[in-house]
């Protein structure tokens, strides 16, 4: 699978727990919403240190 396409599919992920966080908020399920909200950050977190790892590993080697 290309990169592209693995960071398309994490962002459908983020952007459909974001919706599920902001239902359970209209709702007045705050334990929803702020569970989908947590979601939304582990995906997003696995997201950034996906993209800059081999950023880290690069200037590690150079360092």
């Amino acid at each position: 699978m290309n990169e592209r396409r693995l960071m398309r599919d994490r962002l459908v992920d983020v952007q459909g727990y974001a919706k599920i966080a902001t239902e359970g908020w209209n709702e007045g399920d705050p334990d929803k919403a702020l569970y989908w909200l947590e979601q939304v950050i582990k995906e997003a977190q696995g997201a950034i240190d996906y993209v800059l790892a081999p950023n880290v590993a690069n200037n590690e080697h150079q360092a």
